[in-house]
């Protein structure tokens, strides 16, 4: 998934879950885990680097990485 200057990159993908990098101008800062559970729930983690994300960008990431985990729900 892109977004402006951020990118979601899936790094592994099964059928109970996946990992994605998070970009942001082309450099990691930070992942996300998604592990999909019984009756259709999704559960996960976000881990941002903060020696790589200024604080004025972590809102503008955090939004796209909402966008992503809710695309996922309403697929």
């Amino acid at each position: 998934m892109l977004r402006g200057d951020i990118m979601i990159r899936p790094e592994l993908r099964t059928a109970g879950g996946e990992v994605c990098d998070i970009l942001y101008h082309g450099k990691y800062v930070g992942h996300i885990t998604l592990v999909y559970r019984e009756k259709e729930l999704l559960s996960g983690s976000v881990q941002l680097d903060q020696r790589q994300l200024r604080t004025d960008a972590k809102d503008k990431v955090m939004e796209a990485v909402d966008d992503y985990v809710q695309s996922l729900i309403n697929a």
